[in-house]
């Protein structure tokens, strides 16, 4: 079957068959559709991020492929796979019996006006089981559940459940809260814990404003806070501009825009970028120097690792903000994403990173290089 995959060529996009790819010899991991495409790749005016140096990390990425896309799920072999693409996961949705309903609908339909006739639905989540259990507060649990098998054990999923694709979002923002902001941001430790509301913008939005229910599941994790969050991005519809949607101990606001944009916003307790895709929107660029400003927190999530590398080339030392290392996120999603150019697989939230502010530099991060380490969590 995968001599039928077709790729993309990384030079000039000319989709051929797996079995009549060029492949590079070095680093494996990026796909040409002739020899010429091939030997063009060591021109780093033709292609971008595939000189020697970058051949070398993505070799070295590519080897950590296997643990990147490990989960606890007896199904995840599958939705991992290289082979994995639309078709294949319109017949697993099918086969778990959510295919086009509730918000899980959102999972095979591409939408440029997201939050468009946006309305909450009675039954969010379709799975019988899981409906009634994401009704109610969690019940204390002696540790806060650092990873989708915990997580599975505490509210009492069964482990062949893919209701871990939408929670993939609220999940990996209670990750930052209970976890990283003691880790990546230590002096603001004892503010965070004098808190009972917590102010969150999450920023560069798109497919987020379709799902807002998914995220009062953080409100049934994290039951003594309450929350404000705000949903910002130009790819919010202009219909839903403005819009505030209010659930358990939680209010949610859309506002269509880029975050530097935004007029009237008040100073938030943190910042999140879902998938955010830094180096490959230049708006990027002024949303960062408007988050220096006020200095909160700021956390961002991206598909895969050579996009956290590509990032730190672009923005590391603007105005004197750096881009942390990033870290493996234990609740990404198990659902492998299409890139026909390349072997690195790619998962909605797969790397957390965060910047690192010029008066933060006793952390001594050094810049990434070849030989660099690649964090994970188990």
């Amino acid at each position: 079957m995968s001599k039928l995959r077709r790729i993309s060529c990384c030079v000039c996009n000319c989709k051929v068959r797996f079995d009549h790819r060029f492949n590079c010899s070095g680093c494996k991991a990026v796909n040409f559709c002739s020899e010429l495409c091939l030997s063009r790749a060591s021109d780093p005016n033709d292609v971008e991020y595939h000189s020697p140096t970058w051949c070398s990390k993505l070799e070295r990425i590519l080897l950590t492929s296997p643990e990147f896309t490990s989960f606890p799920f007896p199904w995840s072999f599958e939705t991992t796979s290289d082979m994995f693409d639309d078709i294949a996961y319109a017949k697993f949705l099918k086969k778990h019996g959510v295919l086009d309903q509730g918000l899980w609908k959102f999972e095979t339909r591409n939408r440029v006006d997201h939050g468009k006739d946006l309305h909450p639905f009675e039954d969010p989540y379709v799975l019988p089981v899981e409906s009634v259990i994401l009704r109610d507060d969690v019940k204390t649990a002696s540790t806060p559940p650092m990873n989708w098998k915990e997580y599975y054990g505490v509210r009492g999923f069964s482990i062949d459940s893919p209701i871990c694709i939408l929670l993939q979002w609220p999940l990996t923002l209670y990750y930052v809260i209970s976890h990283r902001l003691p880790i990546d941001y230590p002096d603001l430790v004892k503010k965070f814990a004098d808190k009972s509301k917590l102010s969150i913008h999450i920023v560069g939005v798109e497919k987020e404003a379709n799902i807002l229910q998914v995220y009062e599941e953080l409100s049934h994790l994290l039951p003594h806070l309450t929350f404000d969050l705000t949903f910002i991005g130009p790819s919010i519809s202009s219909a839903a501009d403005g819009k505030i949607f209010r659930f358990v101990r939680m209010t949610i606001t859309l506002r269509k825009g880029s975050y530097h944009q935004i007029s009237g916003l008040t100073d938030p307790d943190l910042v999140l970028g879902h998938n955010a895709g830094l180096p490959a929107y230049i708006t990027w660029l002024k949303t960062i120097a408007h988050l220096e400003i006020s200095r909160p927190p700021v956390f961002f999530t991206e598909y895969c690792w050579p996009a956290v590398e590509y990032t730190r080339d672009r923005f590391d030392g603007m105005n004197g903000t750096r881009i942390s290392d990033g870290t493996t996120n234990p609740f990404r999603s198990p659902i492998r994403v299409s890139c026909p150019e390349s072997e690195i697989p790619r998962l909605s939230n797969g790397i957390l990173f965060h910047l690192v502010y010029c008066s933060d530099d006793h952390l001594e991060l050094e810049p990434i290089s070849s030989t660099s380490r690649i964090e994970t969590v188990d």
